[in-house]
């Protein structure tokens, strides 16, 4: 029997490094793509398999090199070593990415992950950046996230030339690959969102403009659209909550969320016997999440009537029911506990984490967050009672209509299947 071409869906492929919250959302555009009839490949550390799989979507992995040594980092290691061991991971990475994408029509990806223009540029196909925090793209609007996103006035530009540095100690790793495809080097400063051609690439911010109003010098290839959440689909209900932590809302007035993530920043016991007294001192019942290690299970010390400890549990399902949201400041947290319209306070740590702090504070949905490192109930309680105040309650409400009626995840794909268009390749194979 003669073949005969047919035309094909599109394979998206989307390339992702880091914590839980740097792949999560990207399943969630996943899904939304592959809804859409595009073929769609989740490539990102082997732990994440089953978020992706348990999803439906193809799944190719990643060693977890890079997250095994930024968990070892609180051991003594010597700085120069640590960048060695880091781009030997990469090396190996990259060639795993190569592999897994094969035949991808967009290369869709996180800075994190660093390959994602020297694979769009060795497939020929277009890419597009995704970002969680406002980085990469320079505003006069406001200073770098990582400096907590303060307005420093005609500074503010000048901060992100902090970016360029980001490819810098892993130039010589990506470079040496390129040689080997034919591809020509990265400049001495490399952008995440530039291909070898010079082509600048579309930018995705899946955050709000209800957060972070959007700056007028950020070009049309910025892309703000809401933070993704899981597409809506017919016949979709809420995902239940444990049976303990039902029991638990059901039998008394709505509690505080507490939940610090994976990064933690001391003794997570004590941290959490901060928590039980301080809202104990306001009069509050507490939820408190210790899955990730950063707060503690004390079940066995604290009052069950008062404080009810889960390992998780799904935020959609569970903020509307809170009174109020305390947590690190992770981007997804962040928007979750708005979105749903409660009462946010951040205690940072590291990272982007003071500037959803600040931002937070700014937009009048929670008190200026308390650092992690200055976590006491001289802190807290002060805090948790501006938090819990009828004023905070209404700003915090009138902050999340607007942020659930933002496209998100649709505004995702629409971009996605943009880039595709304009490219000019044809995705047509033989069968």
């Amino acid at each position: 029997m003669c073949p005969f071409l047919v035309e094909r869906q599109p394979t998206v492929l989307l390339l992702t490094s880091g914590s839980r919250g740097d792949v999560e959302p990207f399943c969630h555009l996943g899904v939304a793509l592959a809804d859409r009839g595009h073929d769609v490949k989740l490539v990102t550390h082997e732990r994440f398999r089953s978020l992706a799989t348990s999803r439906g979507l193809a799944f190719a992995p990643l060693d977890d090199g890079l997250l095994e040594l930024g968990e070892a980092q609180g051991a003594a290691r010597d700085p120069l070593a640590l960048v060695r061991e880091s781009q030997r991971i990469i090396g190996r990475t990259l060639e795993q990415a190569w592999q897994a994408a094969a035949g991808a029509d967009v290369v869709v990806h996180h800075p994190k992950a660093l390959a994602g223009p020297t694979l769009a540029d060795a497939l020929g196909v277009p890419a597009v950046l995704v970002l969680f925090v406002p980085m990469l793209v320079p505003t006069s609007g406001f200073a770098h996230p990582l400096l907590g996103g303060r307005d420093l006035g005609p500074l503010n530009r000048l901060t992100y030339a902090i970016d360029r540095l980001i490819v810098a100690p892993y130039r010589g790793t990506l470079n040496r690959w390129r040689r080997a495809h034919a591809l020509p080097p990265l400049p001495s400063l490399p952008r995440l969102d530039e291909l070898a051609d010079g082509t600048r690439t579309p930018v995705l911010f899946p955050f709000s403009r209800a957060l972070v109003p959007r700056p007028p010098d950020w070009p049309p290839r910025v892309h703000q659209t809401g933070s993704w959440f899981p597409p809506e689909r017919e016949g979709d209900g809420a995902q239940p909550l444990d049976a303990k932590l039902e029991r638990f809302l059901q039998a008394g007035p709505p509690p505080v969320y507490f939940g610090f993530g994976s990064m933690t920043g001391g003794d997570a016991a004590a941290h959490t016997r901060v928590v039980l007294r301080s809202a104990e001192r306001v009069g509050a019942r507490a939820v408190i999440a210790t899955g990730w290690g950063a707060l503690a299970d004390l079940s066995a010390e604290a009052d069950p009537e008062r404080a009810c400890f889960v390992e998780g549990a799904p935020h959609a399902a569970l903020f509307p029911r809170v009174a109020a949201v305390v947590h690190h400041g992770g981007a997804g947290t962040t928007a979750a506990g708005l979105r749903a319209g409660r009462p946010t306070l951040v205690c940072p740590l590291v990272g982007d984490q003071p500037f959803w702090g600040r931002r937070v504070a700014a937009s009048g949905a929670g008190p200026s967050p308390v650092p992690q490192a200055r976590l006491s109930e001289d802190t807290l309680v002060p805090a948790l009672a501006s938090l819990l105040s009828e004023a905070v309650r209404q700003r915090a409400d009138a902050l999340g209509r607007p942020m659930r009626e933002e496209p998100g995840v649709a505004a995702g794909v629409e971009v996605v299947e943009d880039a595709l268009e304009a490219s000019t390749r044809r995705p047509l194979a033989f069968r």
